[in-house]
């Protein structure tokens, strides 16, 4: 019994190590790796993520409004006032610039890029 879970153990482990590395060599291709681009990008045909103009000026607005001192409620308030809406059309969600916030690889290349 203990040879057979170790043994189930491993390859999960491998089958784990295996999924990682694919999905980490898909990102460094730029090739997207889910069935929705992150917040300040679209997918291209051929399956290539890029830049959203419009996202990411939205993107550089959270990151200024943010760095202002604004609460996230605040930040949803003054970018709904602006007409500044969330993909769904509906005022961002405090968690979603949170994670917009949060998620600064993401967010620092897209404006960068």
């Amino acid at each position: 019994m203990g040879f057979m879970l170790s043994t189930l153990l491993r390859s999960r482990r491998v089958i784990s190590e295996k999924t990682r590395d694919a999905i980490a060599r898909l990102r460094a291709k730029g090739r997207r790796v889910s069935r929705f681009a992150p917040y300040g990008a679209r997918i291209a045909p051929g399956g290539r993520i890029v830049s959203d103009a419009v996202e990411q000026t939205v993107l550089r607005e959270i990151v200024a409004l943010r760095g202002a001192g604004l609460s996230l409620r605040a930040i949803s308030r003054a970018l709904a006032g602006r007409g500044r809406l969330a993909r769904n059309g509906k005022p961002f969600a405090p968690m979603t610039l949170s994670r917009l916030v949060k998620n600064r690889s993401v967010s620092d290349s897209l404006v960068a890029g």
